[in-house]
């Protein structure tokens, strides 16, 4: 699921049920799709991830078909964009 899927099953008042992950684990990505989650969030604020790790659980949440979501450490535009370089 991409980000306009979600968007669009937000407006449709569909419930998504989503999992906050901060460890750097491709494979516990999977497994919360397999079990149905619908997205993830992953946690880089609290936790063991920075941009460097972030591009494995992202392309597991895309591969997996559910959406996932960065939250990142700090609001400045720099750091963001180390998120996004890394393919958020």
């Amino acid at each position: 699921m991409n980000c306009v899927d979600m968007r669009a099953r937000l407006r449709a008042a569909e419930r998504l049920v989503g999992v906050f992950v901060n460890l750097p684990a491709p494979g516990l990505v999977e497994l919360l799709a397999s079990a149905g989650v619908d997205f993830v969030v992953i946690d880089c604020e609290h936790g063991l991830l920075n941009p460097e790790s972030v591009g494995g659980l992202i392309r597991a949440a895309g591969a997996s078909g559910i959406g996932a979501m960065i939250r990142v450490p700090a609001g400045e535009p720099a750091a963001i964009q180390r998120y996004v370089d890394a393919g958020a």
